[in-house]
C-alpha cells in the first residue's frame, strides 16, 4: 500500500526511498509533477560544466545526484509508472559515478543537459522511446551508445566529451553534435540516422564515420579536426557541407553523397582522398586550400569548381567523370594529373597557375578547352578530344608543352601566348 496521497490528482504515491538525498528528492518531485528539474534555475545561478572550479563544496553537493538514483526513476515500478509525458529533464546536475544503462528500456524523454558527468555514461544496445539529449553536458570519461537505439533524436550539442563510441547506433530523427568537442576518439561506424547529422562547429581530434547512412544531410561547416576523419562508404542522401572547415586529413573513399558536396574556403593540410566517390549534384572547392587531393574516378553530376583554390601537392583527378563543367580559373595548382577525365561541359582554367606538370592526356571535354591568361610550368595534353574551342590566349608555358589532339571541333587561339 502507498505511504500518502497527493492531494493535488488523488492518486496514491509512494514516498521516496529513505536512501534518496535531499537534491534527488527534489528531482523527483520536479519529474511526477511534470516539470523541469534545473538545478541552475532553483539556485539562480548557472554553473558552466566547463569549469570544474566551480563545482566544489557547497555546490557540488546540492546538485550532486547518483547513478542509481537515475535508474531507478528510469526503470523501476512504481517511480517509472509515475514519470510524465515531459518525461525526465534534468539540468545543471552533477553525477560523479558512471552512469550505467546498459541494455536499458527508456520510455520517457531524456536530458541530462548542462551537467558534469564525471563518470561517463554507459547506454550499450539501450532503447530510448523519445528523444534523448546531453546538449552543453562534460562527460570526463567514455560516452558508449553502441548498437543503441532512439527513436527520435540524439543531442550532444555544446557537449565536452572525452572519447564517444556510436557504433552501429540507430537515431530516429537528427543527430546533432554542433559546437561539441570531443578530446578522444568519435566512433560512428555503420551508424543510420534518418534525419540529418549536424556537426557544423565541433572540434574534433580523430572522427571515423565508416558506412554511416544519412538519410538528410551532412553538416561539417566550420568544423575542426586535428586528426584524421574517415567517411569512407558512406551514404548521404541529401548534401554534405565542408565549407570553411579545417581538416587534418580526410578520407571520403566511395562516399555517395545525394546532393552537393561544398568544400569552399576549407584547408586541408593532410591528404583529401576522394577516389570512387558519387556525388549526384555539384562538387565546390573554391577558395580551398589543400595537400595532396586524390580524386581518382570520382562522379560528379553537376559542375565541378575550384576556383581560387590552391594545393601545395599532387591533384590527382584521373578517371573522374564530371557531367558539366570544371572550373579551375584563378587556381594555384603544384601539379595536376586529369588523365582520361570525361568533362560534360567546358574546362576553364583562366589565370590559374601550373608550377609542376599539368597531364591531360586523353582528357574528353564535349564543350571548348580555355586556358587563357593561365601559367603553366609543363603540360602534357596528347590524345586530348575537345568538342568546342581550344583558347590559350595569353598563356605562358615555362617547359615542356606536348599537345596533340585526337578530335578537336573547334578553333584554336594562342594569340599572344609564350611558349618558353
Amino acid at each position: 500500500m502507498p505511504d500518502h496521497t497527493d492531494m493535488t490528482n488523488g492518486r496514491w504515491v509512494p514516498l521516496p526511498p529513505e536512501e534518496w538525498t535531499e537534491p534527488e528528492r527534489w528531482v523527483w518531485e520536479q519529474v511526477r509533477t511534470g516539470q523541469w528539474a534545473d538545478f541552475n534555475e532553483r539556485y539562480g545561478k548557472v554553473l558552466d560544466p566547463k569549469d570544474e572550479s566551480l563545482w566544489v563544496g557547497e555546490e557540488k553537493e546540492r546538485r550532486t545526484l547518483r547513478a542509481d538514483f537515475l535508474r531507478t526513476i528510469l526503470l523501476c515500478n512504481p517511480w517509472q509508472g509515475l514519470i510524465t509525458n515531459v518525461g525526465v529533464p534534468i539540468l545543471g546536475a552533477y553525477f560523479p559515478e558512471a552512469i550505467d544503462l546498459e541494455r536499458a528500456e527508456v520510455a520517457c524523454e531524456l536530458w541530462l543537459n548542462q551537467s558534469r558527468l564525471e563518470g561517463g555514461l554507459n547506454a550499450w544496445a539501450a532503447r530510448f522511446a523519445f528523444n534523448f539529449s546531453l546538449e552543453g553536458s562534460i562527460l570526463a570519461r567514455e560516452l558508449v551508445l553502441d548498437s543503441a537505439g532512439i527513436k527520435a533524436s540524439l543531442s550532444l550539442r555544446i557537449g565536452r566529451f572525452a572519447t564517444a563510441s556510436l557504433l552501429g547506433v540507430h537515431v530516429g530523427g537528427q543527430l546533432a553534435m554542433e559546437e561539441a568537442a570531443f578530446s578522444g576518439e568519435l566512433a560512428v561506424d555503420g551508424a543510420e540516422i534518418k534525419g540529418d547529422l549536424f556537426m557544423r562547429k565541433g572540434r574534433f581530434a580523430t572522427a571515423s564515420l565508416l558506412g554511416v547512412h544519412v538519410g538528410g544531410q551532412l553538416a561539417m561547416e566550420e568544423a575542426a579536426f586535428s586528426g584524421e576523419l574517415t567517411v569512407d562508404g558512406a551514404e548521404i542522401k541529401a548534401s554534405m557541407f565542408m565549407r570553411k572547415g579545417r581538416f587534418a586529413t580526410a578520407s571520403l573513399l566511395g562516399v555517395h553523397v545525394g546532393g552537393q558536396l561544398a568544400m569552399e574556403e576549407a584547408a586541408f593540410s593532410g591528404e583529401l582522398a576522394m577516389d570512387r566517390a558519387e556525388i549526384k549534384a555539384s562538387l565546390f572547392m573554391r577558395k580551398g586550400r589543400f595537400a595532396t587531393a586524390s580524386l581518382l574516378g570520382v562522379h560528379v553530376g553537376g559542375q565541378l569548381a575550384m576556383e581560387e583554390a590552391a594545393f601545395s601537392g599532387e591533384l590527382a583527378m584521373d578517371r573522374a567523370e564530371i557531367k558539366a563543367s570544371l572550373f579551375m580559373r584563378n587556381g594555384h595548382f603544384a601539379s595536376a594529373r586529369l588523365l582520361g577525365v570525361q568533362v560534360g561541359g567546358q574546362l576553364a582554367m583562366e589565370e590559374a597557375a601550373f608550377s609542376g606538370e599539368l597531364a591531360m592526356d586523353r582528357a574528353e571535354i564535349k564543350a571548348s578547352l580555355f586556358m587563357r591568361n593561365g601559367h603553366f610550368a609543363s603540360a602534357r595534353m596528347l590524345g586530348v578530344q575537345v568538342g568546342g574551342q581550344i583558347n590559350m590566349e595569353g598563356a605562358v608555358f615555362s617547359g615542356e608543352w606536348a599537345m596533340k589532339t585526337g578530335e578537336f571541333a573547334g578553333d584554336l587561339e594562342m594569340n599572344r601566348s609564350l611558349v618558353k
